[in-house]
């Protein structure tokens, strides 16, 4: 497998990794509907996440830490080891308030964190494309197109 950069016009493909039904779509649809920069892959649980990643099909990652299937730290562990290569950003955005979690989150690895209720679809898109430039805006490997 070859990594190679992304063109202009490529689409940022996101996973949303999130076992509550209604934030993940909620968040997919903010996403899908506000920009064609992106296309959304979602993920109902942290292996499912993992398997996604895995493939090398995803640009960035967004983790809810409260997941049904497994603790969100050790998903995210596993996230940022594996975005070394191929590339990709892991982002946490969770439904959890707390200034101390996501500050945990981060020295865990995570590029930012974010609490779901403080944050817009605008300070997303910012911590994305944050991520995509230094990550070396990279594209994935694997079958996608």
């Amino acid at each position: 497998m070859v990594e190679r950069t992304m063109s202009d016009g490529e689409r940022i493909r996101l996973l949303l990794v999130d076992g509550y039904q209604e934030d993940r779509r909620y968040w997919a649809e903010r996403f899908s509907l506000s920009t064609e920069r992106y296309e959304v892959v979602e993920a109902h649980d942290g292996q499912a996440g993992l398997q996604h990643c895995r493939q090398g099909l995803v640009h960035c990652a967004l983790l809810e830490l409260l997941l049904p299937d497994m603790p969100g730290f050790e998903v995210l562990r596993a996230l940022v080891q594996m975005a070394g290569s191929p590339r990709f950003g892991v982002l946490v955005l969770t439904r959890i308030e707390s200034t101390s979690l996501l500050d945990l989150a981060k020295r865990n690895g995570a590029l930012a964190a974010f609490t779901k209720a403080r944050t817009s679809r605008l300070d997303l898109d910012y911590a994305i494309l944050g991520a995509m430039y230094r990550n070396g805006r990279r594209q994935p490997q694997g079958n996608g197109p």
